[in-house]
């Protein structure tokens, strides 16, 4: 579950990244703060997700060993 919405998370940081680009190039640098906004949310949460996923693999590790 854990990897699903990490995958979800980058897969949504890019997205917004690429609209944001297009955006800026398309209608100016206003619009496009608010996708790189949307981005930086996205980038955060997968971040969050990918150290909580990292955390349970060790826990779950180290619980088989001991």
């Amino acid at each position: 579950m854990i990897k699903t919405l990490e995958v979800s998370w980058l897969c949504i940081s890019v997205v917004s990244l690429l609209l944001s680009v297009f955006q800026f190039f398309a209608e100016g640098w206003q619009p496009a703060l608010w996708m790189l906004f949307i981005t930086a949310i996205a980038a955060t949460m997968y971040k969050v997700r990918r150290k909580q996923r990292i955390y349970f693999e060790d826990k779950n590790e180290k619980e088989l060993y001991h």
